[in-house]
């Protein structure tokens, strides 16, 4: 996710190829080819964005402001909804200016569940790390392989992946995040 650092990480930016994530921004290319002027200030999807940098447009953008964007994700996985749906974006930025954020998903592990809250807390220091984000995400993974492998009912997911050596090469932005050590 370091790349991710503009301010601009949002599901639109991901894609899936041949069962691996790809964090891609083709945001700025639009822009240069429709001619659109770039401006300063809140660059990206507000429900995405920030919620400090919503209040303050001058507020530093760091790996902690990406970390709520991953929240975001997090909860647009387990809802498959885009985040404020239906609402305008004046009306998204309120809300998650007041502190506002969508509602969890009956049925989602509370594990995953109490990730993406604290991804996505207001309070910046509050929220994980990249690396403990990670560190969380591999042991849900890992828990997952372990009660699906005692199920009655073989799992197509849990074939061939038994290790983080494993896991890493079917997810190869995990190593990547594991370099970013900086929190």
């Amino acid at each position: 996710m370091q790349y991710a650092n503009d301010g601009d990480l949002h599901s639109g930016n991901i894609l899936i190829h041949e069962k691996h994530a790809k964090i891609t921004d083709f945001g700025i290319s639009r822009q240069i080819n429709t001619h659109t002027t770039i401006h300063h200030g809140i660059f990206g999807r507000i429900p995405y964005i920030e919620p400090r940098l919503l209040r303050q447009l001058d507020y530093p953008y760091d790996k902690r402001s990406d970390i709520y964007s991953f929240g975001v994700l997090m909860w647009e996985i387990s809802s498959g909804q885009c985040p404020f749906n239906g609402l305008d974006e004046l009306t998204t930025r309120l809300n998650i200016i007041d502190g506002n954020r969508e509602t969890p998903v009956p049925g989602t592990p509370d594990i995953y569940r109490e990730l993406y809250v604290e991804s996505w807390d207001d309070e910046p220091q509050k929220r994980p790390t990249i690396d403990i984000a990670l560190e969380r995400l591999i042991s849900m993974n890992s828990q997952y392989f372990i009660s699906s492998s005692v199920s009655d009912e073989p799992s197509q997911t849990s074939e061939g992946i038994s290790n983080f050596e494993d896991v890493s090469k079917s997810y190869p932005l995990i190593p990547s995040l594991l370099m970013d050590n900086e929190g």
